[in-house]
């Protein structure tokens, strides 16, 4: 138990611990089934039981932890109408009546459609063009350690990357341009977002910080090309260290969203020479659909299948010809349209 002085108003040690296994995720699985694990530690108390708390569009509710071993314990979210914004934490209670919990966070419910992935540990069509005497963009593990501006990692742990010549010692660009070109990528789909993580050290050699990492993308196959971001010559971001990043693809001024989106990562080393280094990695296009998502038997439209759909049927009865609660499409509302809404009643993902 706690000591005596903990009864009192003296400030004491908590009695438990409780942390996130991993990071939070962003999105959740309209459908339920998103698990969320927790790391429990008893320090001065005993657990009582841990609860997922959650709140979203005005309603609230809490699912229990159910312990899996090693003081970790998991649960998972229900089911959540597909683009809601769910706030949730993870509370783990002591017999001796505290509470502890995690930060807030926030996840959206929705369909996450990956059009394109890429880690860096298979050949994904990539073109490598250019004029650099050395420093050509290679793919693999870094090789070089880290130690003339290279990095010494992958950005997202997977173990490659797309790095400036990946090998020991000598590996900058030198004496031109290096261009990495993606093969031509769908980025049509609604509310599509291209993402990457970036590497550029241009900060010390002969000539330093005096050249530049530009990132631009095309919507017609490669003709025409719009530039997104310039790295450098100067600043934080140009003195190495992984940057993730991410561009609404609908948002980009110039171009429009197509099924002929490329991307290129340019890196040179003009004039008098300097340690250029770049990398990228976790590269990819990705959108949030909720459009495929509902059922037929949520007649108002709200996700769920409950007693507003239940009124709007009986209130259409034997509504012939063009009818909101004709749920089986036959032309007419009745006892078949009822018995569809019974069926499916509760959330409708």
């Amino acid at each position: 138990g706690l000591p005596d002085e903990c009864e009192t108003d003296v400030e004491c040690p908590p009695d438990l611990s409780i942390q996130l296994v991993g990071a939070a995720p962003s999105v959740l699985d309209p459908a339920g089934g998103t698990e969320i694990t927790i790391q429990v530690e008893e320090l001065l108390g005993t657990l009582a039981g841990a609860v997922l708390e959650y709140e979203a569009d005005g309603f609230s509710g809490s699912v229990s932890f159910s312990p899996i071993g090693g003081g970790q314990h998991v649960a998972a979210f229900p089911a959540f109408p597909c683009d809601t914004v769910v706030t949730w934490r993870a509370t783990a209670s002591s017999v001796e009546g505290n509470d502890y919990s995690t930060d807030d966070a926030d996840s959206i419910s929705t369909v996450y459609v990956v059009v394109f992935e890429d880690d860096g540990e298979s050949d994904a069509g990539w073109t490598v063009t250019g004029n650099a005497n050395d420093g050509q963009w290679d793919r693999g593990v870094p090789a070089g350690g880290g130690q003339r501006g290279d990095p010494a990692t992958d950005f997202d742990g997977s173990g490659s990357c797309w790095l400036t010549d990946n090998v020991e010692g000598n590996s900058d660009v030198d004496g031109g341009s290096s261009s990495l070109t993606s093969i031509v990528l769908d980025a049509s789909v609604p509310g599509a977002v291209l993402s990457y993580a970036r590497w550029y050290s241009n900060d010390f050699g002969a000539a330093p910080n005096e050249d530049i990492f530009v990132v631009d993308v095309s919507d017609d196959g490669g003709s025409s090309w719009t530039v997104i971001e310039t790295v450098g010559p100067t600043g934080e971001e140009a003195s190495g260290g992984w940057y993730f990043v991410e561009f609404a693809i609908d948002e980009i001024g110039g171009i429009v969203p197509s099924d002929q989106f490329v991307v290129r990562f340019t890196v040179s080393d003009e004039g008098a020479g300097s340690v250029v280094e770049a990398g990228v990695d976790a590269i990819s296009i990705n959108a949030s659909d909720c459009e495929d998502v509902g059922c037929d038997e949520d007649v108002t439209g709200d996700q769920l299948v409950n007693v507003a759909d239940l009124l709007l049927v009986i209130g259409e009865w034997q509504c012939s010809g063009v009818c909101q609660a004709d749920v089986n499409g036959d032309g007419s509302v009745d006892v078949a349209d009822l018995l569809l809404v019974i069926g499916s009643w509760g959330n409708c993902i």
